[in-house]
């Protein structure tokens, strides 16, 4: 009798876990005196970490990826900007009939109205801007 060996391979199939989406929304931090900006959102997509762990390991791979860069992203990739003053100016009433005179009337510009990604002033001259081409009317129209 012929004992045959016979050899058996055994292969042990691996389960991999992908991570889930994970994001953080960080505000630059890196903006020159007086400007701001919106805060942005670093997103580390889904299945970027694989683990042959657990998907807890593939996801906390994926939240420490956020916490590690989201802040640099932000700094990187927002845009800081300036908003201009509250401003006014006064225009007196023009197109009364012959013989009126016309009242005064204050052209308001709310602060935060105009954003520049160049500097307080050119945010400011914005809003002067706004006050030169619009502020006449508004006394016309308004006023008395």
């Amino acid at each position: 009798m012929d004992m045959t060996t016979t050899s058996v391979k055994v292969v042990m199939a691996s389960v991999l876990y992908h991570s889930v989406v994970k994001s953080g929304i960080y505000t630059p931090n890196n903006c020159p005196a007086g400007a701001r900006a919106n805060p942005i959102t670093y997103i580390v997509d889904a299945g970027t970490y694989i683990s042959d762990v657990n998907q807890a390991d593939a996801d906390g791979q994926a939240q420490a990826d956020v916490n590690a860069n989201g802040q640099t992203h932000a700094n990187n990739n927002a845009q800081c900007l300036w908003y201009n003053f509250a401003t006014s100016a006064p225009f007196v009433k023009n197109n009364c009939a012959p013989g009126g005179s016309g009242s005064t009337v204050t052209y308001p510009v709310a602060a935060d109205t105009y954003s520049s990604g160049i500097s307080q002033a050119d945010a400011d001259a914005k809003a002067q801007n706004d006050i030169n081409t619009n502020g006449q009317n508004f006394a016309n129209n308004n006023g008395y």
